[in-house]
């Protein structure tokens, strides 16, 4: 970060790294927190319901999904690393959210082809990003998953 600036709540110049001085200051020397890319203090909370376990899961935008419940503790397999590759992260949606995400590609959809107890709302963890649209959702692990891996 390339900002010098005076904040009043501190005794002398902040330099680098805007964030704890908030909004007000970036506004008074006219810099937008985009322009800094200034990374949102925002996260995302979801709950994640499995066969024998539940977890609340708070993650920021653009995280990678499965990263992000493994992180939380969530009990997730993801044999293949997040290469779409196995099916051991398949997730069951709420049709609201599966509408709001970005459509499956090709290779998600073939794993997902091969997995146990697909659903059509399911998708593959790994190949996708915490989204803003999941804030409040519940994710269902399927009762089984397949290790192709």
């Amino acid at each position: 970060y390339l900002l010098t600036a005076f904040c009043d709540g501190c005794s002398d110049e902040s330099y680098a790294d805007p964030r704890p001085h908030g909004e007000t200051m970036l506004r008074r020397v006219g810099l937008t927190a985009a322009l800094l890319r200034v990374p949102s203090r925002r996260t995302v909370t979801m709950t994640v319901k499995g066969p024998d376990n539940e977890w609340t899961v708070d993650a920021p935008p653009g995280r990678r999904l499965h990263i992000a419940l493994k992180d939380d503790g969530v009990e997730m397999e993801c044999s293949c690393g997040g290469q779409q590759a196995c099916s051991t992260c398949h997730v069951i949606l709420s049709e609201e959210l599966f509408k709001a995400l970005p459509e499956a590609e090709d290779e998600e959809l073939d794993m997902l082809d091969i997995a146990a107890d697909v659903r059509k709302t399911s998708r593959l963890a790994c190949a996708l990003k915490v989204h803003p649209s999941m804030e409040g959702e519940t994710l269902t692990l399927p009762d089984e998953v397949k290790d192709y891996w």
